[in-house]
């Protein structure tokens, strides 16, 4: 099997590096499930199943 490299602009999922680079191995590709749309801001966040928001921290 080929390795790929998994690109992302949604700067809001917490798996996507400064650098768009997805730091998953994999990524599951699927529509958004009912139970799980209120955790994204934008509907086209919910293309990627594995989208986690990040968690907005003061430090």
């Amino acid at each position: 099997m080929k390795n790929q490299t998994i690109r992302c602009q949604i700067e809001s999922c917490q798996h996507n590096a400064p650098d768009h680079y997805c730091q998953l191995n994999a990524i599951k590709v699927a529509p958004c499930s009912p139970n799980r749309c209120d955790n994204v801001t934008n509907r086209s966040d919910s293309m990627c199943a594995n989208f986690e928001k990040k968690d907005r921290s003061f430090f």
